[in-house]
């Protein structure tokens, strides 16, 4: 589910975060067994380029999590002459 993921952005770093929780109940005439088992999982990646956190944008879709990381434009490229 999407309320049990989480992402941050840290200059380069990008961490996604899990977390899941099964829970299994059976009962009989002469027994009640309940099993509760949690996972959890944490990823950090060092993205290649820079990346312009405030147009980052994340989708949940179907169990698949899509994460677009658009890139900072450098508007002051200055072309170096050769000497």
């Amino acid at each position: 589910e999407k309320e049990n993921v989480e992402i941050s952005l840290d200059g380069n770093n990008l961490t996604i975060q899990g977390k899941s929780k099964h829970e299994k109940k059976e009962s009989g005439e002469a027994y009640h067994r309940c099993e509760i088992s949690t996972d959890s999982f944490s990823r950090t990646l060092t993205l290649p380029a820079d990346v312009d956190g405030e147009k980052v944008k994340a989708t949940f879709t179907n169990g698949l999590l899509e994460i677009t990381l658009p890139k900072v434009e450098n508007k002051n490229r200055n072309k170096i002459a050769i000497q």
